[in-house]
Formats: C-alpha cells, structure tokens, sequence
C-alpha cells in the first residue's frame, strides 16, 4: 500500500484511498480518507456524462461526438422486444431477430470492429501443418506394414526414407 498519512483534504481521518490524476502527463497522488474519497467531487456521476462503455468505445472508433439518442431509442426488436439501448448497456442481442431489427444500427459497428460483417475466422497453417503431416505419417506406416507383409523390401525402404524425412521436417521446424 502506500505511507500511511493523513488525509489531504479534512487532515483529519487516515488516508486510505490513492487517487491518481494524470493531466497534460503530469501525474498527481492524492491520498483522502473513506469519507473525503466518497465526496469527492470527480467521482460523482451526473446524467450528462453517464454513457455506456459500448458508446464511448463505439465513438472513439469513429471519431464522432456522441450520437442523437432519439433514433437508437424507438428501435425494438419485435420477437423478443429488446431495445437497441439494451443491446448497448449488455454488450449482447437478445434472440436472432434482433439482427435483423438493429441491422443499420449493427452493420456500421461490426465492420469498425472487425472490419467486415461476415465472420470468416481464423485458419492456423502451422496446426494444419502438422495434422496433415501427423496423418500422411499414419498412411505411410500403414503402407509399409503391407510392403513387408508381401516382402516388397525396396518399397519398404522407400516408405521408411519417406516417414523419417517427414519426420525430420517436423521436429526442424518445431525447433527440436
């Protein structure tokens, strides 16, 4: 925790909250008690700056002030009856229709967040990789077995050559 002192603003009562104020990257500690940190003026919500986390991320994206509010409140959705400032404070949609009902609202946000609208996700080539080599070793070694069992000793030999250069690749490219 921090020095134990006494409180910057009733010098009174024992400092225990730290508030940090950085501005103009200048940092500033100011140590209050319970009480004091409670009053304390910067910490007092008023209706004008309350805005949902979605909002303000959803602004800074942009770029833009803060949206007229009046359009995003009439819109409902009709199967499950949420509103689109409901969607905003949870951060989720209430039932698939609700797609469909805030779409204008939905397509502008998905394509700043994740720049697209369709969700194509994400392919790993090093896993992949190493499926197919995990698999095509299997296939070989069941082939080998088989070149063995009928005496086919050069092709055996060809196989064995191809599972340890398979092998090899593998545990080069892992770092091993």
């Amino acid at each position: 925790m921090f020095q134990q002192s006494y409180c910057a603003n009733c010098h009174k009562e024992i400092a225990e909250v730290r508030i940090t104020k950085i501005v103009g990257g200048q940092v500033t500690d100011i140590y209050l008690c319970q009480k004091c940190a409670g009053e304390y003026s910067q910490f007092q919500k008023t209706p004008e700056i309350a805005f949902s986390l979605t909002e303000i991320f959803e602004n800074i994206l942009k770029g833009e002030k803060v949206k007229d509010k009046k359009t995003e409140q009439n819109v409902t959705c009709k199967e499950c009856g949420w509103s689109y400032e409901i969607f905003k404070k949870k951060g989720l949609l209430g039932c698939p229709s609700c797609y469909a009902s805030f779409g204008d609202l939905l397509i502008p946000l998905l394509r700043r967040i994740h720049g697209s609208t369709q969700h194509i996700g994400k392919k790993s080539t090093k896993f992949d990789l190493q499926l197919e080599n995990i698999s095509k070793i299997e296939r070989l070694r069941k082939e080998l077995e088989s070149c063995i069992q009928k005496e086919d000793f050069e092709r055996a030999a060809s196989i064995r050559d191809k599972i340890k250069s398979i092998e090899k690749n593998r545990d080069e490219n892992e770092g091993h």
